[in-house]
Protein backbone atom coordinates (compact mmCIF):
# COMPACT_ATOMS: atom_id res chain seq x y z
CA UNK A 1 0.00 0.00 0.00
CA UNK A 2 1.12 3.76 -0.81
CA UNK A 3 0.25 6.43 1.31
CA UNK A 4 0.73 9.67 -0.10
CA UNK A 5 0.82 13.12 1.22
CA UNK A 6 0.76 16.19 -1.71
CA UNK A 7 2.00 19.55 -1.31
CA UNK A 8 1.44 22.58 -3.41
CA UNK A 9 5.03 23.76 -4.72
CA UNK A 10 6.43 27.21 -6.82
CA UNK A 11 4.65 28.30 -10.10
CA UNK A 12 1.29 25.40 -10.88
CA UNK A 13 3.82 22.64 -10.14
CA UNK A 14 3.30 19.72 -7.08
CA UNK A 15 5.27 17.79 -5.10
CA UNK A 16 3.99 14.33 -3.44
CA UNK A 17 5.49 12.35 -1.23
CA UNK A 18 5.09 8.67 -1.48
CA UNK A 19 5.52 6.21 1.58
CA UNK A 20 6.01 2.55 0.01
CA UNK A 21 5.36 -0.88 2.28
CA UNK A 22 7.84 -2.39 0.47
CA UNK A 23 11.39 -1.07 -0.94
CA UNK A 24 12.10 -0.08 -4.54
CA UNK A 25 14.91 -1.79 -5.96
CA UNK A 26 17.49 -1.40 -8.89
CA UNK A 27 15.56 -5.09 -10.66
CA UNK A 28 12.17 -3.13 -10.65
CA UNK A 29 13.64 -0.41 -12.80
CA UNK A 30 12.58 -2.33 -16.07
CA UNK A 31 8.95 -1.98 -15.29
CA UNK A 32 9.59 1.99 -15.80
CA UNK A 33 12.42 1.26 -18.67
CA UNK A 34 9.61 -1.01 -20.39
CA UNK A 35 6.69 2.15 -19.70
CA UNK A 36 8.71 4.78 -21.65
CA UNK A 37 10.08 5.95 -18.12
CA UNK A 38 13.88 8.12 -19.03
CA UNK A 39 16.38 5.86 -16.17
CA UNK A 40 20.07 7.17 -16.51
CA UNK A 41 22.41 4.79 -15.13
CA UNK A 42 24.50 6.77 -13.62
CA UNK A 43 22.21 7.38 -11.08
CA UNK A 44 20.88 3.29 -10.93
CA UNK A 45 24.87 2.85 -10.07
CA UNK A 46 25.68 5.35 -7.59
CA UNK A 47 22.14 3.75 -5.80
CA UNK A 48 19.32 6.46 -6.51
CA UNK A 49 15.91 5.97 -7.82
CA UNK A 50 15.62 8.59 -10.58
CA UNK A 51 13.09 8.12 -13.68
CA UNK A 52 11.04 10.73 -15.85
CA UNK A 53 8.65 11.24 -18.13
CA UNK A 54 7.38 14.05 -19.58
CA UNK A 55 7.09 16.41 -16.61
CA UNK A 56 6.94 14.14 -14.25
CA UNK A 57 10.45 13.49 -11.85
CA UNK A 58 10.80 10.85 -8.94
CA UNK A 59 13.60 10.58 -7.30
CA UNK A 60 14.71 8.21 -3.88
CA UNK A 61 17.08 5.43 -2.98
CA UNK A 62 16.94 2.49 -4.22
CA UNK A 63 16.04 0.54 -1.53
CA UNK A 64 14.02 3.17 0.66
CA UNK A 65 10.64 3.64 1.38
CA UNK A 66 10.28 6.77 0.30
CA UNK A 67 10.28 8.55 -3.04
CA UNK A 68 9.47 12.11 -4.43
CA UNK A 69 7.56 13.01 -7.29
CA UNK A 70 7.33 16.41 -8.81
CA UNK A 71 5.18 17.25 -11.42
CA UNK A 72 4.14 20.25 -13.05
CA UNK A 73 1.55 20.99 -15.91
CA UNK A 74 -2.10 20.21 -16.71
CA UNK A 75 -2.01 16.74 -16.78
CA UNK A 76 -0.08 16.25 -13.41
CA UNK A 77 -2.76 14.34 -11.61
CA UNK A 78 -3.10 12.10 -14.72
CA UNK A 79 0.62 11.26 -14.96
CA UNK A 80 0.95 10.76 -11.04
CA UNK A 81 -1.91 8.08 -11.02
CA UNK A 82 -0.37 6.51 -13.98
CA UNK A 83 3.23 6.25 -12.09
CA UNK A 84 1.64 5.07 -8.69
CA UNK A 85 -0.17 2.40 -10.64
CA UNK A 86 3.10 1.20 -12.30
CA UNK A 87 5.43 1.78 -8.77
CA UNK A 88 2.69 -1.31 -7.04
CA UNK A 89 2.96 -3.61 -9.99
CA UNK A 90 6.82 -3.10 -9.90
CA UNK A 91 7.67 -3.14 -6.31
CA UNK A 92 4.63 -6.02 -5.32
CA UNK A 93 5.78 -8.62 -8.19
Amino acid sequence: MIKKQTFKSCCGSKTVLLNLDKAVRKSQLHFFKDAGYLCPLNFENAGVFFVQQKTLIATGALGGLKLNLRCSGPDCDKQIAAFEELLEKAIHS
